[in-house]
């Protein structure tokens, strides 16, 4: 596996940088951000997690903030790399 020293991509150094934030997830915070990157819709998200809508999007908004990542997609990204989904 590339580390983000060894890439040419200055974009994966900051993401791997972003990642190495010492953030760490909760169990369903983690269990949210799987369920985006398997393509899940938020309503599917939502039911399975038992969740409102309203209050999947709040906990989305704050694992973005936790993450320091731009948007759900970075935050799966960020979560993949640093190890803490799968």
């Amino acid at each position: 596996m590339r580390t983000a020293t060894s890439s040419s991509d200055p974009q994966l150094g900051r993401d791997a940088i972003l990642a190495g934030n010492g953030a760490r997830l909760s169990k369903r915070d983690r269990a949210l951000l799987t369920h985006i990157s398997r393509g899940l819709s938020d309503a599917r998200i939502a039911e399975k997690l038992d969740l409102s809508p309203e209050a999947l999007r709040a906990t989305v908004r704050h694992i973005v903030r936790e993450l320091g990542a731009r948007n759900r997609t970075h935050a799966v990204t960020l979560a993949l790399r640093s190890g803490q989904i799968r």
